[in-house]
């Protein structure tokens, strides 16, 4: 009996990591899809990424609670500005449904209407759930800018 327990625990090991391998590289292309429909402007693609009551922590603002408020206010931003962000994941950890992405990121943003374009360096966490068709969304956002 103990070497059948010994051989279901390491199929049970086998299969949780590769699940976890599995799960980090699906949460890592999130990241990508994030970056991607901001820099295409996709407003829709955009809020798709998020839950209903998705929460926003913008940085010097204040927290947005629900989606009708993230598309006013990243509606707003995308309306006005061209973006271009690259992020860059520091870590991610994965606990059941629940995964925390820590990350760094640069972006400039430019207005459409003309004007100097802005940069700036920051850093974010973002809290994805694990929905039932298996896809992972924003549950979380809090961003800050390094320097000004």
């Amino acid at each position: 009996m103990t070497r059948l327990t010994t051989i279901l625990a390491i199929v049970v090991l086998a299969l949780s990591t590769t699940a976890l391998a599995s799960d980090e590289e699906a949460v890592a292309k999130f990241v990508s899809e994030y970056d991607t429909a901001l820099n295409q402007n996709d407003l829709d693609a955009f809020l798709a990424l998020y839950v209903e009551d998705a929460v926003e922590m913008p940085d010097k603002e204040p927290v947005l609670i629900g989606i009708d408020a993230i598309r006013e206010r990243d509606g707003n931003f995308i309306a006005n500005y061209t973006d271009k962000i690259s992020s860059n994941i520091e870590d991610i950890q994965i606990v059941d449904d629940l995964a925390v992405v820590r990350t760094s990121y640069q972006e400039e943003w430019t207005p459409k209407a003309g004007g100097a374009t802005e940069s700036v360096i920051g850093k974010s966490i973002i809290i994805l759930g694990k929905q039932a068709d298996g896809s992972w969304k924003i549950s979380t956002v809090i961003w800050n800018i390094d320097h000004e």
